[in-house]
């Protein structure tokens, strides 16, 4: 599989005027279950209330997911605080033959299964294998069958990568 050796990457790292959307729960519904919107200041870090600014530049989301949960933890402000972090202007794209074709907002360590399914998984007229994925104007063509039936090797989807399932031949 040369083309999904080629897709590997590593995560998401964020930057500098990056906004983030953080969803925080186990707070005893201090934040009312809404997103707080910050953005990573010039410095690298957000501010999130209770807590010192917390430097985040160059880390990947599931990183600033623990560091704010063992901030608010550390510091007894909550007893099982989680995040879940999102970034309002990065979207994946999934399109082709499945059941919600759209642009979804990337969340953290997200993969091709993942993506496929969050898009209503694949319609019933969908190639059983081929799949493609796109990123930085690079099409990588990939065996869904090959995929599913070895998990290990479900390649992480990055922001701006589209996702195309194709349609079977009648």
């Amino acid at each position: 599989m040369v083309e999904l050796n080629r897709l590997r990457s590593t995560d998401y790292r964020i930057s500098r005027g990056e906004p983030m959307q953080i969803q925080l729960t186990g707070t005893g519904g201090e934040f009312g279950g809404q997103p707080i919107e910050v953005e990573v200041d010039g410095n690298g870090e957000i501010v999130l209330d209770h807590l010192d600014p917390l430097k985040v530049e160059g880390m990947t989301s599931a990183e600033v997911k623990k560091l704010i949960r063992d901030q608010y933890k550390n510091k007894k402000i909550y007893r099982n605080p989680n995040a879940n972090v999102t970034f309002p202007s990065k979207s994946i794209f999934v399109g082709g033959k499945v059941n919600q074709p759209a642009a979804y907002p990337y969340t953290q360590r997200i993969t091709l299964t993942q993506a496929v399914n969050a898009a209503g998984g694949k319609e019933k007229f969908a190639h059983k294998d081929h799949i493609s994925v796109t990123r930085d104007g690079i099409t990588f063509k990939l065996s869904w069958q090959y995929i599913q039936k070895n998990p290990s090797q479900d390649p992480l989807i990055l922001p701006g990568d589209s996702i195309f399932v194709g349609r079977t031949i009648l």
